[in-house]
C-alpha cells in the first residue's frame, strides 16, 4: 500500500508524484501493455495528474501505454475535449504523448465487450452481496494485474485531500477514512427540503 490522505489540507503536487513513482516503481511492467482507466469529464478529479504522471514514469519502461475513458451514460468526448479532460495542448498530444491512445468506453459496440464469467442472480436479487464488493467479484475475473488508484477528491476544486494505490479493493478502503472526514457534514437537525442543481459539466444534459 502506498499513499497518504488528510482532512485538513489538500496533498501537493509533489506528494501525489511521489506517492504515483513510489507505486509504479513497484511494478513490473518492463515490455507490458498498460491500461489507465479514467473518468469522463462529468467527474470531478485531477485527471491531467493521473496522465500525465505515470506516462512520465513508463516512458522509458518499454511500457505501451494507454487510456480508456469510463464514459457511464454520457456522450463520447472529442479529441478536443480529451485534450481538455487529461490536461494537454494539442502540440503536445502531436509530440509529448504521441505514443499515448487515448480512447473512449465505447459501450454502445457489442463487438467491444468479452464475457469473463458469471456472478449469480441470487448474490444480486437477495441483496446479500454489497455493491463494492460485486465490483470487486467482476474484477477479480480479469486475467491480468490490476492497480487502483483510489483518489479521495476535495469537494471544491477537485484537488486531492488523499491518495491511496494497491489492489481495487484495499486501496479503496484505505480511502474510505479520510473520504469519511473530507465528504461528511454532521448537522444538529434534518433538512427538510433540498435543492440539487446539475453541475456544468454536465454539458450533454
Amino acid at each position: 500500500m502506498h499513499g497518504l490522505g488528510y482532512a485538513d489540507r489538500f496533498l501537493s503536487e509533489g506528494e501525489v508524484a511521489e506517492t504515483m513513482r513510489v507505486a509504479l516503481a513497484k511494478q513490473n511492467l518492463e515490455g507490458r501493455r498498460v491500461l489507465g482507466v479514467i473518468p469522463d469529464g462529468t467527474r470531478g478529479a485531477p485527471t491531467p495528474q493521473t496522465f500525465c504522471l505515470p506516462h512520465e514514469e513508463l516512458a522509458g519502461r518499454g511500457a505501451p501505454l494507454s487510456f480508456l475513458i469510463t464514459l457511464g451514460t454520457h456522450l463520447p468526448m472529442s479529441h478536443e475535449q480529451i485534450n481538455r479532460l487529461v490536461g494537454v495542448s494539442p502540440e503536445e498530444c502531436e509530440k509529448t504523448f504521441a505514443d499515448v491512445n487515448v480512447f473512449n468506453n465505447e459501450r454502445w459496440d457489442p463487438e467491444t465487450f468479452v464475457r469473463l464469467g458469471t456472478i449469480s442472480a441470487d448474490r444480486v436479487e437477495n441483496g446479500t452481496t454489497p455493491v463494492k464488493k460485486l465490483f470487486d467479484l467482476a474484477a477479480a475475473m480479469i486475467p491480468t494485474p490490476q492497480l487502483c488508484f483510489a483518489l479521495v477528491v476535495a469537494p471544491i476544486g477537485d484537488r486531492l485531500a488523499g491518495l491511496y494505490i494497491d489492489t481495487p479493493g484495499a486501496a479503496r478502503f484505505k480511502a474510505t477514512e479520510p473520504s469519511a472526514r473530507v465528504h461528511i457534514d454532521y448537522v444538529d437537525s434534518p433538512f427538510r427540503q433540498a435543492l440539487s442543481v446539475t453541475p456544468e459539466r454536465y454539458g450533454d444534459m
